[in-house]
């Protein structure tokens, strides 16, 4: 047998920076960016935003009828779900624009955060 440790290994998420305990080394790791995959996520965030300057067009004058009060509600929800993902789409595009990657070392686990 060789003399080995078992480290685990946690892949982490968040905006602040990681609570660490006294004795932890902290080390912030060079983040290699892509321009291309910033360009092609800017691109998505730009086209997927141009829906919220269409809806205008397709939301018609109250008509009175069942028909404008049910298309009306599901283009509420809809856009309430499109909004979702357009901001999980912005916030990865200024991931790969402004992100890092910080590592944490403290008795026997790795945390590494992005």
């Amino acid at each position: 047998m060789s003399d080995q440790t078992l480290v685990n290994i946690d892949g982490d998420f968040s905006l602040r920076p990681p609570a660490v305990q006294h004795g932890t080394r902290v080390r912030s790791l060079p983040f290699k960016r892509s321009f291309l995959v910033s360009l092609f996520m800017g691109a998505f965030f730009c086209a997927f935003c141009t829906t919220y300057f269409m809806s205008k067009e397709f939301m018609g004058g109250p008509e009175g009828n069942l028909f404008s009060l049910v298309t009306s509600l599901f283009l509420f929800f809809f856009m309430l779900a499109w909004s979702a993902g357009v901001s999980l789409l912005g916030m990865m595009f200024l991931g790969t624009l402004f992100g890092g990657e910080t590592t944490c070392l403290s008795s026997g686990k790795l945390v590494i955060r992005k």
